[in-house]
């Protein structure tokens, strides 16, 4: 399950004047970031702002990758099932306490990391902040609560099923990470006792991140996760597991079965973690390419060659996730020959080369600049999203790492995009989503 970031239709230009008043917005004196690591190793960034008109909590664990389909089949109950009952909650106990503090509850599991979000009212987060820490020190993994688990993991499998799109992003992700998808048997093989031991051995202190966003006191939240943290206190196990290694490329497409008349063809490639060096040009690359109605793909593939009725980058930028170009078209007002989508991957992967053969001058690559700065502020004016960011940086680099980011993208230089471009778009992996009569 790979969340895609939503890029906003928003004009350059307005962009750049939206930017300019929010880089220069200073929040009040005593509205500032307070970063904080608890005895246990638990980090804390708090951001609050009293203009909001809500709070939001943001845990994120840092679980490391699942080598063998039966740890990633354990993660993903596991994620699934935290908020089913605890040691000191029933599963009811707990669903009263979601209601209370407004029913905002979502997770988000990528390859080594979950991340947890609750929004509520300023009166209730109190509540929020223990609903968070019951389910990281105390879950407990029932039958029953796996059962729900399960019921909850096929409803999202379903919607993802009916979307090509989203079939063929999820597929081409899972491969450039590296992630080896587990079958329905493995997923049933998951008992509490395994779920435990997933629990307990990859939810520790030290991967932890907290942080909250929005209208709140910090020195109260800060005292109150103390508390409520003070004894969680597990144990790392004696050895670490190696990094996921990434799938070697290959010159067949993922093949994804599409219901309908949509037809996609999609290129994924590395990239960069947060923190490291290319990772500001790696940002400005993806919206070159794929950002809007001027960018490269835009112009060159749908008005210039005529072709597809979407077209853009896709990513999501929080999970350090490849970046995938993509392309759709109607497969019954396009060509129909199945050879269309070796077409389209040809025309994807052409723009990818290009930057290398043709790279952008500095006009282009100005309004590639500014509207990566201007949509990545936009998207942090709520407080959950800021609250994520906040747990992101905190865990992949520093927690003030992400307000910093508009400002690094403003001076990536032509060299540095053309780094960036050599160093992760050389190994690709295509998927393609057709149709079953273009499939054969």
């Amino acid at each position: 399950m790979k969340p895609i970031s939503v890029r906003l239709k928003i004009p350059a230009a307005l962009l750049t004047l939206l930017l300019a008043t929010l880089l220069t917005t200073r929040l009040p004196a005593e509205d500032r970031l307070r970063v904080e690591t608890l005895p246990n190793g638990v980090r804390l960034a708090l951001e609050p702002n009293q203009l909001d008109s809500f709070v939001a909590f943001t845990m994120q664990v840092q679980t490391g990758p699942d080598l063998v389909p039966a740890d990633r089949a354990a993660g993903e109950i596991v994620a699934h099932a935290l908020f089913y009952g605890s040691s000191n909650r029933s599963f009811e106990d707990v669903s009263a306490s979601v209601s209370q503090v407004g029913g905002s509850l979502t997770t988000r599991r990528t390859a080594d990391s979950v991340t947890v979000t609750c929004v509520t009212g300023p009166r209730h987060w109190r509540e929020a902040a223990y609903l968070l820490c019951e389910a990281l020190k105390n879950a407990d993994f029932t039958p029953e609560a796996l059962a729900r688990a399960r019921a909850d993991i096929g409803r999202l499998d379903a919607r993802r099923a009916v979307s090509p799109f989203l079939s063929a992003y999820n597929a081409l992700v899972e491969r450039t990470q590296g992630l080896i998808e587990p079958d329905p048997s493995t997923m049933d093989r998951v008992n509490p006792e395994s779920a435990r031991a997933y629990f307990q051995t990859r939810y520790l202190p030290s991967r932890v991140v907290f942080a909250a966003a929005g209208h709140f006191d910090s020195l109260a939240v800060m005292s109150a996760l103390e508390n409520m943290l003070f004894d969680f206190d597990r144990r790392a196990p004696g050895r670490a597991s190696p990094p996921s290694a990434p799938q070697e490329p290959s010159d067949a497409p993922l093949r994804v079965p599409a219901a309908g008349d949509a037809a996609y063809a999609l290129i994924g490639t590395q990239g960069p973690r947060a923190g490291e060096e290319l990772y500001p040009a790696f940002v400005v690359l993806r919206t070159l390419l794929g950002g809007g109605h001027g960018s490269r793909l835009f112009r060159r593939v749908r008005e210039s060659e005529g072709f597809g009725y979407t077209v853009g980058t896709a990513s999501d930028p929080l999970a350090g996730g490849p970046l995938v170009a993509y392309v759709g078209w109607n497969s019954r007002r396009s060509e129909q020959d199945p050879a269309v989508a070796d077409k389209a991957l040809r025309r994807l992967g052409g723009q990818l080369d290009a930057v290398l053969s043709e790279p952008p001058g500095e006009e282009e690559l100005d309004r590639a600049r500014k509207l990566a700065a201007g949509q990545w502020t936009i998207e942090r004016e709520l407080p959950a999203e800021r609250a994520e960011a906040l747990a992101w940086s905190a865990s992949m680099a520093t927690a003030a790492y992400d307000r910093s980011l508009p400002g690094l993208f403003l001076r990536v230089s032509r060299d540095d995009v053309i780094r960036a471009a050599r160093t992760y778009t050389s190994r690709r992996i295509s998927a393609v989503a057709l149709p079953p009569r273009l499939s054969h």
